[in-house]
């Protein structure tokens, strides 16, 4: 399988302990739902060969007989820019019994490792580098069945997902095979929702010639686009991309107070008041 961990279902089962990777948060593993969809008229015939397909995020899931073309989960209104992810599960019918194995994986939060859910609806963490579609070590989510409809967790707001690609997966083999699969490999993707984060700024006097100067640094914003300067209230940088800026027209002798507003499409975030007193012109004579 490609890299990717898994998620785990609802059902009024007790999540058990969760890893706090996938979008750490243990709520998306917390029992949420379980609820029938719509069943389908599809048949699938059962793997013979090894199989696998990556589709786009989908609403809802859309079987079909033929298994190229088959999307059986779809991850609900995140696939439109929604504000919710809602996973539910249409396998179709199978021609014959197979067994299933679901995970997810999300690199942005854990890289090497993906997800499955074992049968009794806890998460295994299996590393990437040595897992493969046909390693005995996956577990089975469901086995000696013909059909799976129903959905998996649902409304888990997209503002509490971290960014990032998130990719779940659906396996089934032949219940008498490990070599023969098929293997679908849905994603969806979450961007900032979120104002940019906390930071913290610091102002220094210099000499810039022989003139005064002040060297204003700041620490990184999570998810700011952009940085204003502002001296005494009075903007006088606009849409900075560093984590720098130089005011080069301070008066001799005045006293300066100084903060930055980082800026993105959700929101703002200021930081900490920084004061600088600059000295006589005297202080920058010497300067050559």
């Amino acid at each position: 399988m490609k890299q990717r961990p898994m998620t785990r279902r609802c059902e009024r089962h007790e999540t058990g302990r969760v890893p706090g990777l996938w979008f750490g948060f243990a709520a998306l593993f917390i029992v949420l739902f379980a609820s029938g969809v719509a069943s389908s008229a599809a048949t699938l015939p059962i793997p013979n060969a090894q199989q696998s397909w990556t589709y786009p995020p989908q609403v809802l899931p859309a079987p079909s007989s033929d298994p190229s073309v088959s999307a059986p989960l779809g991850v609900g209104p995140v696939a439109v820019n929604g504000d919710t992810v809602s996973v539910c599960l249409d396998s179709g019918q199978f021609s014959e019994a197979v067994a299933v194995y679901l995970g997810v994986y999300a690199p942005s939060i854990d890289f090497s490792n993906i997800y499955v859910v074992d049968s009794d609806y806890l998460l295994r963490a299996l590393p990437l580098d040595t897992l493969s579609p046909v390693s005995p070590v996956i577990a089975q989510w469901k086995n000696d069945v013909t059909a799976v409809n129903e959905c998996i967790f649902g409304d888990i707001p997209v503002s509490s997902l971290p960014d990032g690609i998130h990719y779940l997966f659906l396996m089934v083999k032949p219940e008498n095979s490990l070599t023969e699969y098929y293997l679908w490999e849905p994603y969806f993707i979450v961007t900032s929702t979120a104002a940019p984060g906390n930071f913290s700024l610091t102002a220094q006097f210099h000499c810039n010639g022989r003139l005064p100067s002040v060297t204003l640094n700041w620490s990184p914003s999570s998810g700011a686009t952009s940085y204003d300067v502002y001296r005494d209230g009075v903007i006088i940088g606009a849409g900075a991309a560093g984590l720098g800026f130089i005011d080069d027209a301070p008066v001799a002798g005045q006293t300066y107070t100084y903060y930055v507003v980082a800026n993105n499409a959700n929101g703002s975030s200021l930081s900490n008041n920084a004061m600088v007193t600059v000295p006589p012109l005297t202080a920058c004579i010497s300067y050559r």
